[in-house]
């Protein structure tokens, strides 16, 4: 038996990785792939932003936001207060006044049972926007004077969605080293969503950087199917809409598109945020799902195989953590290259080693523990 198992496990993890460096080829490859818009009408745009004890960050979001190089006529932007206790509402009345018709605020106390707080607050924004295209960022984020028109370059007339990069300000982060692994773990998921837009595919879209067509989220049904969901009310929402194939995605790789926001604190925030987003990826398409099993199992035989060999020498899981890691850090870098966030590849070896276990807890707790959001601990479904 052990030494049908010493073969097995080599095996299986071989195999493992073969699907692993399949899918990461062939989502590079959909990099390359990925062009600028030239549309140059000017439709009407609403920015919704949901808010919840943001008095730290509201200001400067909306400070950007209304400083936009784009026909002041063409948008407007709601801000959805999601019963805060601070001063984030009496911040984003001041800039309504200041600022007003552009800036729009809905108060929310309360919550119908078995609806995702994000997706009540959002969905709340929608029955008054009147834009025909909705662009999403959140209350901690900073947009560039070009945010909208730039976003507005890639919706041809078959766009659904549009979504781009999001880049964190690590100066904030109690270390550079913590906020900078924060940024390139960050958008190595990005990257993976370029990569499948590249090749046609939306999988995962960034709330604090996208964009939809009105008419194609009331096609594809709004947010009825997530609205159980405390995660995923922006890659889910972005696969539901081009699941038709009648609607395609862009991805937005200008530099003056990027937005800015802000590492988190602690080591516990960050796994709380890292195990809300792994719990929205049951709901993804059989193939991504697959890929997804497949890279989880080979973490977790990685993570106790490593520890194992240097006991009973064994070359193999070594082996093939050093090929994974060349391999991530190509993809990394012909996507820093594309979007010019170079600077987040110096913080590579330091992400590089925690990414197994941080990948382990995250799918674990967002499966099976609760997280916190704004201020709120939640479970991967609404009560």
């Amino acid at each position: 038996m052990t030494e049908v198992s010493n073969h097995l496990l080599p095996f299986i993890v071989i195999v493992l990785l073969i699907v692993y460096l399949s899918y990461l080829s062939v989502y590079s490859s959909g990099l390359l792939k990925l062009t600028k818009g030239n549309n140059l009408s000017q439709e009407s745009v609403t920015v919704i932003i949901a808010a919840r004890n943001e008095e730290h960050t509201i200001g400067k979001c909306l400070e950007s936001l209304c400083s936009q190089k784009y026909p002041r006529d063409n948008y407007s932007i709601i801000v959805v207060d999601d019963g805060s206790i601070d001063a984030t509402r009496e911040i984003i009345e001041r800039y309504g006044a200041r600022h007003s018709p552009t800036v729009r605020l809905i108060s929310i106390s309360d919550r119908p049972a078995g609806i995702s707080p994000k997706i009540n607050a959002l969905s709340q924004a929608m029955k008054i926007a009147d834009g025909s295209i909705i662009m999403t960022t959140d209350a901690d984020c900073v947009v560039t004077p070009e945010w909208i028109s730039s976003t507005m370059r890639y919706f041809d007339e078959n766009t659904g969605v549009v979504t781009g990069v999001t880049t964190y300000d690590t100066h904030k982060a109690p270390s550079p080293v913590f906020g900078g692994m924060q940024f390139l773990d960050f958008i190595s998921y990005t990257a993976v969503g370029a990569g499948a837009i590249g090749n046609g595919n939306v999988i995962l879209c960034n709330g604090s950087n996208m964009a939809f067509r009105r008419k194609a989220f009331d096609e594809a049904g709004g947010f009825a199917s997530l609205k159980h969901l405390n995660t995923g009310d922006d890659s889910l929402l972005g696969q539901l809409i081009t699941r038709s194939k009648k609607w395609s995605g862009r991805f937005n790789i200008d530099p003056e598109a990027a937005v800015t926001t802000y590492p988190v604190s602690s080591v516990g925030e960050f796994f709380s945020q890292r195990m809300r987003w792994a719990g929205q990826t049951t709901e993804y398409p059989a193939a991504v799902l697959f890929f997804m099993i497949c890279s989880f199992l080979m973490f977790t035989i990685l993570f106790f195989w490593i520890p194992v060999s240097l006991f009973v020498w064994s070359p193999l899981p070594w082996t093939i953590l050093v090929v994974k890691s060349i391999v991530d850090y190509n993809v990394m870098k012909r996507f820093c290259t594309i979007t010019h966030t170079d600077r987040a590849l110096k913080y590579f070896i330091p992400t590089a080693v925690i990414h197994i276990p941080v990948i382990l807890v995250s799918v674990v707790g967002g499966f099976f523990l609760q997280f916190r959001w704004k201020d709120q601990t939640v479970r991967r479904t609404a009560a």
